[in-house]
């Protein structure tokens, strides 16, 4: 798809697009903001693989800031990480969409939204605690403390336990972690691509999940 189309299919159907087409994050994740939207488009990526599962082919697009007047172009909100530290961000109807690094041990959180439909979210990491690649415990429970102390007591947390390992696999697993927003209702949902793969291997989409 072109970029127009892309984005016409990612915000009618957010759900159905992440089942089919792998979004990656093509940000610099050390990016700080301002915590106002910016003009994003999803952009096809020649030379990257991906498969789902049982080895149906899928499209990757990266997420790209744009000129505004690009074509595909539309407002998201970014979501910053950086190394050790937690990054928030209240999301509005300014934006339509919302995109954060890809995540292969760190936690999201979700806030409780007002009754204009605003709504805050956070990307936190504490890598520092992590025992081995097996022995997260203390590492995510941090996380989730972080988060319930940054965006209130109501968060819905989305943590490595969630994502990070299938039941009875070693195989480390990343997450591709995006909001849109519904114009009609001016409500949020969020997503998890749940992944495995990438460097010099091919991308393979493993689940989608509603976290949000």
């Amino acid at each position: 798809m072109d970029p127009i189309a892309a984005r016409t299919a990612f915000l009618g159907n957010p759900g159905l697009f992440a089942m089919q087409n792998l979004l990656i994050y093509a940000l610099s994740h050390t990016v700080v903001l301002n915590g106002t939207p910016i003009d994003v488009r999803l952009a096809a990526i020649e030379g990257y693989e991906a498969y789902r599962f049982h080895g149906t082919p899928v499209e990757v697009y990266g997420v790209k800031e744009c000129a505004a007047d690009a074509a595909g172009a539309f407002k998201a909100y970014i979501c910053p990480y950086r190394d050790l530290e937690l990054h928030q961000v209240t999301l509005s109807s300014a934006g339509v969409a919302m995109f954060t690094a890809r995540m292969d041990g760190c936690s999201f959180g979700i806030g409780m939204p007002s009754p204009q439909g605003d709504i805050t979210v956070a990307h936190v990491n504490r890598n520092d605690l992590q025992v081995s690649a097996t022995d997260t415990a203390a590492m995510e429970q941090q996380q989730a403390t972080e988060l319930r102390d940054a965006v209130g007591d109501g968060v819905k947390v989305f943590g490595p336990s969630q994502y990070r390992r299938k039941p009875g696999e070693e195989e480390a697993l990343a997450s591709f972690t995006f909001g849109v927003r519904d114009p009609v209702a001016g409500s949020w949902a969020f997503f998890a691509q749940v992944a495995q793969g990438g460097g010099m291997s091919p991308w393979t989409l493993r689940a989608v999940k509603r976290i949000g």
